[in-house]
């Protein structure tokens, strides 16, 4: 009879209860701003067609613009946002800012990626549950200076078979800490603790065995002044002790109570700091911002104006999130742009999807991209139901590439 392996990602859906008193990774501290490139990542996926806060990991900044997290992570997210507050309670970020973001949230918004080599599972047994289990998020604006100053680091390739036995970690992330029994349900659904950035001790556990080329097995006991990490610790940075260098992410234990052992996935693979390097070699990302205006079909008869924000890759053209706040009869919408592409050359073809509630509007028009500023969009929005009018949407404003 085949032994069942159990094998849990880090993951935590938002459905998981997260407000208790403070805590720790398991068995820490919390870290306030000793790591200041840790931060919170919120992934969306579409939910009957909307984009839709789903699950939460934790990353770390390796550039203004890129956080390095799990692929089991990134894998299925349409959208994602990233919080750097060491702490992100409802007290610090109220409802609805958390987990949706947007104005005065204190969020990032960002693109997510996987790995192209990720697999999971890939092989029988606890080491192949999954293999390069490495995600990347990239931001639509860089994170300012005056909030996170420095940043995480890759290691070199091999980095790990050159540590001496039972080498010192640093757990770094926003999972949960801790298991409410009173709650009288299964271990996975006791978990709880608050949003904020905690960080524990721990060691590598020596020894080759089969996956070590993909994995590194790390300590979860708590005890001996260590501890370790759970879910919603996911992509989080497993340092190596007293450093910001980036050993492996958080990807999966091997039982609900968060004890034994833990399997993380190595960042010091030449081939996965291959990839990596591809988002920090060459400005990936631009932004468009500047105020937008809208009229419904007669010209000045029914206007309504808001700020717009957008990014896209240059790589691609494919616009990677963004928002349109509209104002209309002293009435606000927040809308999130949920896909879209520019096309090359000076004046592109542009088209976006917004979704400021049930329903959503598509955009097409015209991209003005001249040398200087302000760029110019010039096109339409809709047409809305049941209303089969054009729709006129005109913005100037700046764009920025980094």
């Amino acid at each position: 009879m085949r032994r069942r392996v159990l094998a849990i990602p880090l993951a935590l859906l938002l459905a998981l209860a997260v407000t208790a008193p403070a805590g720790a990774v398991t068995n820490g501290t919390p870290d306030g701003n000793a790591h200041p490139y840790v931060g919170l990542l919120v992934f969306d996926t579409l939910v009957s067609g909307v984009p839709t806060p789903t699950w939460r990991c934790s990353g770390s900044l390796i550039s203004p613009t890129v956080v390095l997290t799990a692929a089991h992570c990134t894998d299925g997210a349409v959208a994602a946002r990233a919080w750097f507050q060491p702490d992100v309670t409802y007290d610090v970020v109220p409802k609805p800012l958390y987990p949706y973001g947007g104005p005065g949230s204190g969020a990032f918004e960002g693109t997510p990626y996987v790995y192209p080599k990720y697999q999971s599972p890939f092989a029988n047994g606890l080491p192949g549950f999954s293999y390069g289990d490495i995600g990347v998020v990239v931001l639509s604006q860089p994170v300012p200076t005056d909030q996170v100053s420095t940043y995480a680091k890759l290691p070199t390739a091999g980095t790990v078979e050159t540590l001496p036995n039972n080498a010192a970690l640093d757990y770094v992330g926003y999972g949960v800490q801790y298991q409410d029994k009173t709650f009288g349900q299964k271990p996975y659904d006791r978990w709880t603790g608050p949003r904020i950035r905690n960080y524990a001790p721990g060691q590598l556990i020596p020894g080759n065995f089969k996956g070590s080329d993909n994995l590194i097995k790390v300590t979860m006991n708590a005890g001996g002044d260590k501890g370790g990490t759970c879910f919603g610790d996911s992509g989080g940075p497993d340092l190596l002790g007293g450093t910001s260098t980036v050993l492996a992410v958080n990807s999966f234990v091997t039982n609900s109570n968060c004890s034994g052992v833990g399997y993380d996935t190595r960042v010091d693979v030449q081939a996965r700091l291959d990839w990596i390097g591809t988002f920090l070699a060459q400005p990936t990302v631009c932004t468009f911002d500047g105020p937008a205006n809208y009229e419904r079909g007669t010209p000045g008869s029914d206007p309504s104006t808001g700020p717009l924000h957008f990014a896209w890759a240059p790589a691609t053209g494919l616009v990677s999130g963004g928002f349109w706040d509209e104002t209309y009869h002293s009435t606000l919408y927040h809308g999130g742009i949920t896909s879209g592409s520019i096309g090359p050359g000076p004046t592109a073809a542009l088209s976006f999807t917004w979704v400021p509630g049930p329903i959503s509007y598509d955009f097409s028009g015209t991209f003005e991209k001249p040398t200087g500023e302000p760029w110019t969009l010039d096109g339409q929005l809709g047409p809305i139901p049941p209303q089969p009018v054009v729709n006129s949407f005109t913005s100037a404003g700046t764009v920025v590439c980094h």
